[in-house]
């Protein structure tokens, strides 16, 4: 849900409404981090596909705020071999355009995450503002947590991931994220 060239508020506001109609009507799952997060939450990233939905993006923590913990989830379809890469690029937690993305990517890591009541294997990679991890909580399903200062087993033994059912929170927090931004 990147905006291209210069568009005005209110037609800011009518594609962000259009984005949010289409999101709200898709079978896509989102998942996101359960009741023990207590700080902001709005919708990130959403990327169509035709008619459909490819992955949804829901963040906690403020987008803002670069001295609190971020934490993205990412939600996709598409088997973890088709993402790896992208979602390692997109995380920021590499600088753009360099190398320094490790190959593998994603190890296996000796802990477990906690996605709708259920361990799920993680695998990930760490870097220096943070660490992306992935699992597969449902064969058709893989999540991406992306954290930015907050430290992995912090994460894990805080935070749950689980299914969100209801997004409008999340599109609140994102329309009240942009009108903050606005000024």
């Amino acid at each position: 849900m990147k905006f291209a060239g210069r568009v005005s508020w209110q037609q800011q506001m009518e594609r962000e409404q259009q984005w949010h109609e289409r999101l709200l009507t898709s079978d896509h799952p989102a998942f996101g981090l359960g009741p023990t997060w207590a700080g902001p939450r709005s919708l990130g990233d959403v990327h169509f596909v035709g008619n459909g939905v490819e992955s949804v993006g829901l963040a906690h923590g403020d987008p803002i705020n670069r001295s609190e913990p971020l934490i993205h989830v990412h939600t996709t379809r598409l088997p973890a071999e088709q993402c790896d890469d992208v979602m390692a690029q997109r995380s920021e937690l590499f600088p753009r355009g360099s190398r320094a993305v490790p190959a593998p990517i994603f190890e296996q890591l000796p802990l477990e995450l906690d996605i709708d009541d259920q361990r799920a294997a993680v695998f990930g990679v760490s870097a220096a503002d943070g660490w992306l991890a992935r699992a597969s909580p449902r064969p058709d399903v893989t999540v991406y947590v992306e954290s930015h200062r907050l430290a992995l087993p912090a994460f894990v033994e805080q935070h749950q991931v689980i299914e969100i059912t209801d997004l409008v929170p999340y599109l609140e927090g994102r329309v009240a994220m942009l009108r903050r931004m606005r000024g």
